[in-house]
């Protein structure tokens, strides 16, 4: 609902972008400012409020940078290319770590081990 201004602080009245319901705005360095999506579906974007993480055709880099923040677990990948994977994929609020390790297995067609923080994945044919 509603409206908001972005700028940088400090900058002229009127600079910057103006916001509305469904705009994802981005304050760059310097104090520049983009509109990166006018209309967005933001549900998906605020999921982690709700504690589940939501992803459409994410690489699945940017999802195991995600897990390894929220679990507080690293996350490895033996193969690079499936550090490329697009993924698409919604982690419920409830999982443990255990239960997205075996997700994101299920969904990169790969298996994993776990040893302590650090989880493993690699081609399930190896």
């Amino acid at each position: 609902e509603g409206r908001v201004q972005l700028g940088a602080q400090g900058a002229p009245a009127g600079s910057g972008a103006l916001l509305g319901r469904g705009d994802v705005g981005e304050l760059r360095p310097g104090g520049a400012v983009a509109v990166a999506v006018h209309g967005a579906h933001l549900d998906d974007d605020l999921s982690w409020l709700q504690s589940r993480l939501v992803y459409h055709d994410v690489a699945m880099r940017d999802v195991m940078a995600d897990v390894a923040r929220w679990y507080d677990v690293e996350l490895r990948v033996t193969d690079a290319t499936m550090a490329d994977a697009r993924i698409t994929l919604t982690i419920p609020g409830k999982a443990t770590v255990d239960d997205v390790a075996r997700l994101l297995a299920d969904v990169l067609g790969a298996r994993y081990e776990r040893v302590g923080r650090v989880i493993t994945f690699q081609p399930a044919n190896r």
